[in-house]
């Protein structure tokens, strides 16, 4: 019933028009129902499935429409934004060279090792 239910849906919402190559007179049964998609939509329709119940809502991963992937800045837009933050940072920051000095690495002296 789940597979029928999946199958049904998938049909709806993909608005799928199937064609029976026999005489739509085929026998829909679980080791066969993949050979007329058909007649096993209108076996689902028969045992009261109707149209109008299946949801548009969410839509699965697989069929999503690729988001468009975001285009590239012109390089002078971006150069304009590098400079715009940069002067920004040096108007507004506190930090002066001689404050920062300080947080510098200092090269690690290990127990043993000789100094010059």
């Amino acid at each position: 019933v789940l597979r029928q239910r999946g199958f049904f849906r998938r049909s709806i919402q993909k608005q799928i028009d199937y064609k029976c190559l026999r005489e739509e007179k085929c026998q829909v049964v679980r080791l066969n129902r993949n050979r007329c998609q058909y007649c096993r939509f209108r076996k689902c329709l028969q045992v009261g499935m109707s149209k109008d119940s299946v949801r548009y809502g969410r839509v699965p991963k697989r069929s999503r429409e690729k988001q468009p992937e975001a285009k590239p800045r012109d390089t002078t837009e971006m150069y304009d934004m590098i400079v715009s933050i940069t002067q920004a940072h040096l108007t507004h920051c506190a930090y002066t060279q001689a404050k920062t000095q300080g947080l510098l690495r200092k090269p690690f002296v290990g127990v043993g090792d000789e100094q010059s």
